[in-house]
This record gives C-alpha cells, structure tokens and sequence, in this order.
C-alpha cells in the first residue's frame, strides 16, 4: 500500500469506529467515562483478535502488514456494510472479486437496452469469465447460439479451448488464447478459495493439452484492450477488432462490459455490415 491509502484507510477505520456503540458488545466499559462516542482503539483490537499496538499503527496510517484475514476481522468488529468493506479492501490492495449481488440486479433491462444500442459486437462477463449477456452483432461474429447453451459453454475461456467453431474464427488464436488464459489465472489466483475455480480448471487442464501449456507457463494479465482478428462468417474476409472494457457494470466490479471495436481502413467496417446484413 502507498502512504496515501494507509493514512486514508485509518482515518475511514477511525470514523467507522466512533459510531459503533459499545453496549451489547462483549467489551468492558469500565469505570473511566468516554470522552467521545464509540470503541476505543483496544475494543476494537480485542474484538479483532490483533494487539492494540497494531491497530493503533494501522489507524495512524504507519507502515504495517494487513492480512486479508485480519481486515475482515476488523470489518465485522466495525459492522461495516458491503460498500464500506469493498472500500478498505480496495485502500488496503485487495481485489474484490467476490459476487456481491445477485447477476439479475446488475444485467437489468436498462443495461441490455444500452447493450443492444451498441452498434458493434457487445458483451457482459462475470469474474469467472461467465458471458452473462450480448448483443445481436456479438451472436453474428461466432457461429455459436448462446442462447441455447448452459453456463460453461458460454464461458469464454472455456469457448476459447474447447469451441471447435469459435477456435476456427480467430486468426490471432494463440495469442488471443494466452491473454484469455492470463485474465483467468488472475481471477484464479485472487479467488484460490473458490471451489469452482477449482473445479472449472481442473477440467480444462484434462481436456485441453493447450490450456494445459498455456497454464503451465503461468500467464498474467490485467484485463485491458487487446487485438482480435475474426473471419468473416462467408470465410472471404477478415476483420480486425481492439476490445475495449468498462468494468464497473451498475456499481458491480465483478463485471465488466467489452465492445468488439473494427480498426483499420473502411473496408473493414464495410464487411462488418455485411456479416450484420448476411450472416452466412
């Protein structure tokens, strides 16, 4: 953590703390009288299972080591909401990628309006690399009818590996299939406590002898921008793509939105209208 998020972490530790009332909590008041409302700092570090010394170098903004563990620990002592833990956990450097609210609430019908406004190939993805949403132009560029298909067969990764039609679209698989992989394994590593991932990469790893290499290698990526070559669906052209993220779907961070954006000279885009026209 930088300077700047330890001092800011402790004085938000500080506010929460003067609002939460000692009474009911297993804490001895004693016989000196409070000069402000709230815990004071050796409640709190009683109740969170770490010394006073500690805390009182955490609020202070010092230098100290913080445990996912131990914030969550802090976070219960101080009753702090959902949005109040995601906001130390983010001060603090830990990704929140964790589901904090049902996907129906996040993928409404106002965002799939927006979505089916985009004039070019959209779609929405989970943390896990779940597609939980698209548009028409998306479902025209892959031969692949969403729709009808259960979770894992609209996974992207698992598309990526194991989609015999979508692996011919992509020019660029390999490197494409290695970015895919490395976005994976961050959501893998930030979640080792996940059954699922678990599961999910388990099953790749028997399946695919390519997952397995490009695993093995121990990619890392950020999700950002990337190039993406398609062939037309008619097998005449090819057109060349930069998706583009936003992440932060309806206060969601475990979703983000990506947008297919043709590059290049018009023609491309001449070809794009085509496919929309003609898909086959």
């Amino acid at each position: 953590m930088g300077n700047r998020n330890l001092k800011v972490l402790g004085e938000f530790l500080k506010s929460r703390r003067a609002k939460i009332s000692p009474d009911g909590l297993y804490v001895s008041t004693g016989m000196r009288k409070r000069r402000i409302p709230g815990l004071r700092r050796e409640e709190v570090a009683y109740l969170s299972g770490v010394s006073n010394t500690w805390y009182t170098w955490l609020e202070q903004g010092r230098d100290v080591n913080v445990s996912r563990e131990v914030l969550a620990s802090i976070a219960n002592t101080l009753q702090l909401n959902e949005e109040e833990q995601r906001h130390i956990f983010r001060l603090a450097g830990y990704p929140v990628f964790t589901t904090t609210q049902p996907i129906e609430r996040v993928i409404n019908r106002e965002l799939q309006l927006v979505i089916d406004s985009i004039p070019y190939p959209t779609f929405v993805v989970d943390f896990r690399t779940n597609i939980v949403t698209w548009n028409e132009w998306y479902s025209l560029i892959f031969p692949v009818d969403f729709a009808s298909k259960d979770e894992k067969q609209r996974n992207l990764t698992w598309l990526i590996f194991m989609n015999k039609d979508v692996r011919k679209q992509i020019v660029n698989w390999e490197e494409f299939a290695q970015y895919t992989v490395g976005v994976f394994r961050g959501y893998y590593d930030q979640n080792h406590d996940d059954p699922w991932f678990q599961a999910f990469a388990e099953e790749l790893l028997e399946q695919s002898l390519e997952f397995a290499a490009c695993w093995k290698d121990y990619p890392l990526k950020q999700k950002s921008d990337v190039s993406l070559s398609i062939r037309s669906l008619d097998g005449e052209s090819i057109i060349h793509y930069r998706i583009v993220s936003f992440f932060q779907i309806n206060g969601e961070e475990n979703v983000h939105c990506c947008v297919f954006t043709p590059v290049g000279d018009t023609n491309n885009l001449a070809i794009y209208q085509k496919n929309k026209t003609n898909p086959k």
